[in-house]
């Protein structure tokens, strides 16, 4: 008999390893999975031999049913697979005289958001479990302009949850988000200051302006300034000069709070100071690439 060499010896005891591993986990997961609690959104699955109006995908609505051919409405949120998968099985009982074969599973956890507001694309969003506010406003299509990001708030159970996206994103503090659950409603109010006009952002609108067309190096300008768009850029002009050439800013600038963003990261600028002290040392230094953001003032 020939002896396995010892380089086939290293390979089966590393897919023991492997096979060990999965034995030791796999109860414990297969228990979790079982004593998980069912929410609107989750994806079930329900199989029957030979039924082919079932062995197939079954999504928990608003009501907190699911919807099976010659069965009906079954309610289900609230409880654990398990109990979920006998209630199932008994309301199956009155339809199938053969339920040999018979399972259902939990395929994917899923939560439904409702995003009204300030975004492009307001409506219920499909989300995954662990989704957070991003993904949520993203799917949505993202903030209008004229969103006010510091008084986000979610709506849950009647009752309104407030918080600062600025804050988040002016930190990346990821706890300053609340996290979303199913049924939640997002709502991104308009800010006062906006009234009734609507000033479309558009990515390909703003590179079509200006006087750089998809160049890399040119300089962004848009925000609350009177012709957003990408200039050319010039080493003898600062940020006033590329302000001036976007039209300068409207009435609703937050003249002291102008972001430019470049190769040094995002620097804070006060126009009104340096209008005020003709002081050059205030001016940020403008690169190949530089977006200048004029936020409108709250």
């Amino acid at each position: 008999m020939i002896s396995p060499s010892p380089r086939w010896r290293n390979v089966c005891r590393q897919l023991l390893f492997v096979c060990l591993a999965w034995a030791t986990l796999w109860p414990a997961a297969a228990q979790n999975f079982e004593d998980a609690t069912l929410q609107t959104g989750d994806i079930l699955f329900i199989g029957l031999p030979g039924e082919p109006s079932l062995n197939t995908e079954f999504r928990i609505n608003r009501r907190g049913t699911i919807w099976i051919p010659e069965v009906g409405n079954l309610e289900v949120t609230g409880m654990t697979l398990a109990k979920a998968r006998e209630h199932v099985q008994g309301a199956l009982k009155s339809y199938y005289r053969d339920l040999i074969g018979y399972e259902m599973q939990l395929r994917e956890r899923r939560k439904l958001v409702n995003v009204l507001g300030q975004v492009a694309q307001p409506g219920e969003v499909d989300l995954e479990a662990n989704a957070g506010i991003q993904t949520a406003i993203a799917k949505a299509g993202g903030f209008k302009p004229g969103a006010q990001l510091d008084r986000l708030h979610i709506r849950r159970d009647g009752k309104p949850i407030s918080f600062d996206f600025k804050a988040y994103l002016d930190s990346g503090d990821t706890s300053l988000l609340p996290e979303l659950k199913t049924l939640d409603e997002l709502f991104v109010p308009i800010s006062p200051l906006t009234g009734q006009v609507e000033m479309p952002f558009d990515a390909a609108i703003l590179m079509s302006k200006g006087d750089s067309g998809d160049s890399q190096d040119g300089i962004n300008v848009f925000g609350q300034v009177h012709s957003p768009g990408r200039f050319s850029f010039d080493a003898d002009d600062n940020i006033i000069h590329y302000l001036m050439r976007a039209g300068g800013v409207n009435n609703f600038a937050a003249v002291t709070k102008i972001r430019v963003i470049g190769e040094n990261g995002t620097q804070l600028f006060s126009l009104t100071s340096f209008l005020d002290t003709g002081d050059k040392s205030q001016l940020p230094k403008v690169t190949p690439g530089t977006t200048i953001f004029v936020p409108v003032t709250r």
